[in-house]
């Protein structure tokens, strides 16, 4: 039976060795998962600066509506109504550049690890037939080892004729 312990260890090395692609993908599952936690806090960058842009405008039309005493107040709105546009714009080319990066590297991704996880798969189940069938090898042998029952029953008996008048 030592003949399959080491077959079993050879599959199991064999096994490991194929499964290298798998592992490959369960690690830069995290790198993935922190590039698009990335883009989504840009992208709660963009909104929160477009919800004070569109306050800050709302204020400012609301100022503009008041007597003319209100100057500084509209003025230090328009400036910091101009800066929030500058800033919205910015952040939003910021997204826009993170989302089309997070678009090719996750097409690249899915085409590559596909191919290699379905040669991954093929590999595994040449290995696993390869030992199944080196096991069925060692069972054969063992079993022509064994000696041979005396033939006691009936249907033995019969098998016996039947395969004795086919010769």
């Amino acid at each position: 039976m030592q003949l399959c312990g080491d077959a079993a260890r050879h599959a199991s090395a064999d096994s490991s060795a194929v499964l290298q692609p798998l592992r490959d993908h369960h690690a830069i599952t995290p790198n993935v998962m922190a590039a698009l936690r990335g883009r989504e806090r840009q992208l709660l960058t963009v909104m929160t600066l477009r919800q004070d842009l569109e306050d800050k405008r709302a204020r400012l039309s609301a100022a503009q509506l008041m007597p003319a005493s209100q100057a500084k107040k509209v003025d230090a709105l328009r400036t910091v109504v101009g800066q929030l546009e500058v800033s919205a714009a910015a952040a939003e080319a910021e997204y826009n550049r993170q989302l089309s990066r997070n678009k090719d590297e996750l097409t690249a991704l899915r085409q590559s690890r596909g191919q290699e996880l379905t040669g991954m798969l093929a590999a595994l189940v040449a290995v696993e037939l390869k030992h199944e069938q080196h096991q069925a090898a060692v069972w054969q042998q063992l079993l022509q080892g064994l000696p041979q029952p005396a033939i006691t029953t009936p249907y033995m008996v019969q098998r016996d004729l039947q395969l004795a008048t086919q010769l």
